[in-house]
């Protein structure tokens, strides 16, 4: 998911995450950053939300669950659930003022079924 990656540089210039070098060999290209906790992960997740892009996160995550829905095989594209997804959806509109109808618009079907979904 392209939004989630270009979340983290915003998120390091910023000073609200820290590259770590993974101690990478000196003949590599360049260093390996080692991979973040789940909490920074998840904290990348929702600032891709708060950056505005969080219809195209959503249309993406529900995108990638789809094919599993129904079958009992769980799929998942990011650090969060398809309903954590869409309760920081919700949530930022509802912050910004922007009405659940207009939250809608430009969602995939499936994006939109979930959206609808009474999660708690």
């Amino acid at each position: 998911m392209l939004a989630h990656k270009f979340t983290h540089p915003y998120l390091v210039r910023r000073g609200h995450q820290t590259l770590r070098d993974a101690g990478t060999a000196a003949t590599g290209p360049a260093p390996v950053v080692s991979r973040l906790s789940d909490a920074e992960e998840i904290r990348t997740e929702v600032a891709s939300v708060l950056l505005g892009f969080g219809r195209l996160v959503l249309n993406g995550v529900c995108d990638y669950a789809r094919p599993y829905a129904g079958t009992g095989i769980t799929g998942q594209l990011g650090y969060l659930p398809v309903p954590g997804f869409v309760h920081v959806y919700r949530r930022v509109n509802e912050l910004a003022g922007v009405s659940p109808a207009a939250a809608a618009h430009g969602l995939t079907d499936f994006a939109q079924q979930a959206h609808t979904q009474p999660y708690n």
